[in-house]
């Protein structure tokens, strides 16, 4: 008799797992379902009309977010050789510490890169090649507004990543370095489903992007994301269900 027989309900990962516990001698009517449950979140609300972002209308564009001070120049050198591509390209940039304001404008001044404020009226719109944001909520809306979106602190060894999962959610196509910390299995997911692609340097970043451009993949990167959002929703309602008729029957709820 398998052990598994001590559980009421079972959900194998895959149909080869399921055939090996029915082979196992477990009850065929414990099994439930197969498949992964579903890993998802819900991203932040905020407001259909901001008129800080209406000067990132109409042009092409990338975000990096939640960058460290060490990866700074790593995204501005990358943009860099974007630019070489299409001159219109916009980089959108938002820092895990204020401070590192100073190092960004300093670097943008280096590298001869033409940095604008949101949120601050811009002496000609279509000359800013990087857009700053101070606001932490704005991630949020850079990653709407941006099908590409490179995340931070993933150069870095800081271990202070953001769950690649809020991108995914708004149909981004991620990039990301080599120290993806607690999110390692997301990143491994997106990355085996297509939507996302790992990078080690300034050099792969840029390349990635104007890959995705030019061959105009950018959109299958963003369904591959939605995809995988959304994957395993039906089983994640049966364990809902099963959940809440557990707890109903035992007055518990």
């Amino acid at each position: 008799m398998s052990e598994f027989n001590n559980f009421d309900i079972i959900f194998p990962e895959n149909e080869r797992i399921a055939s090996q516990l029915l082979r196992s001698s477990l009850e065929q009517n414990k099994i439930k379902g197969v498949g992964l449950s579903q890993s998802s979140l819900v991203p932040q609300q905020f407001p259909e009309a901001d008129d800080s972002l209406l000067n990132l209308h109409g042009r092409p564009k990338w975000a990096a977010l939640n960058i460290q001070e060490d990866e700074i120049e790593v995204v501005l050198k990358a943009h860099q050789k974007v630019l070489k591509t299409a001159h219109r390209y916009c980089l959108t940039i938002s820092l895990s510490d204020p401070k590192f304001e100073i190092k960004l404008q300093e670097l943008c001044n280096r590298l001869d890169l033409r940095l604008g404020i949101l949120d601050e009226q811009q002496i000609s719109e279509e000359a800013v090649q990087v857009y700053f944001s101070r606001e932490s909520e704005d991630a949020n809306k850079l990653m709407r507004l941006s099908p590409v979106v490179f995340n931070g602190n993933t150069l870095s060894e800081r271990n202070k990543q953001e769950n690649p999962l809020v991108a995914a959610s708004l149909c981004c196509g991620i990039l990301y370095g080599v120290n993806t910390g607690i999110y390692s299995e997301e990143y491994k997911g997106l990355t085996n489903a297509g939507a996302a692609i790992q990078i080690t340097n300034s050099n792969e970043l840029a390349t990635e992007i104007n890959k995705l451009y030019l061959a105009n993949k950018v959109a299958d990167m963003g369904v591959a994301a939605l995809d995988f959002i959304s994957s395993g929703a039906e089983i994640t309602d049966q364990i809902v269900e099963f959940v809440f008729d557990y707890l109903n029957h035992r007055d518990l709820i």
